[in-house]
């Protein structure tokens, strides 16, 4: 497990280098929620065969429960109209360290899109829909 752990990651860094030279039309923004314990750390845009992957990682610095929620990942044009909404579920990445099991946590997200468009943003947030009590 400690394998698929460490491999995951090192795609994440080579996806991230990728994207950076061959997406360069694109704007990546990430919104997170000022007070949350979990934050967005990453979102990569990349070419997947015909279709667009958007993936991300959320993480925090302690290992607060995962909330309930999802991603919310919006494409807009250049005019800032909205293209497309789309709402991706995140899972939970074990912590396989002994040394720092309990010190952090981190998630990931996933989907593709058929297209988009050159020039266009990607917009990430985080959205929680767990209930407080007040």
């Amino acid at each position: 497990m400690k394998y698929i752990l460490n491999h995951t990651f090192k795609l994440l860094i080579l996806l991230t280098i990728l994207s950076i030279s061959a997406c360069s039309s694109f704007k990546t923004e990430i919104v997170n929620q000022l007070d949350g314990k979990w934050r967005l750390a990453s979102v990569v845009v990349y070419r997947k065969g015909q279709g667009w992957s958007v993936q991300g990682l959320l993480s925090s610095y302690n290992s607060y429960g995962l909330p309930e929620g999802y991603i919310q990942i919006e494409i807009k044009d250049t005019n800032g109209k909205k293209i497309v909404t789309r709402q991706v579920r995140y899972r939970l990445l074990p912590n396989m360290s002994h040394r720092h099991r309990h010190q952090y946590g981190r998630a990931v997200f996933y989907t593709v899109f058929d297209s988009i468009p050159e020039g266009a943003v990607v917009t990430a947030e985080l959205i929680t829909t767990s209930l407080t009590e007040t």
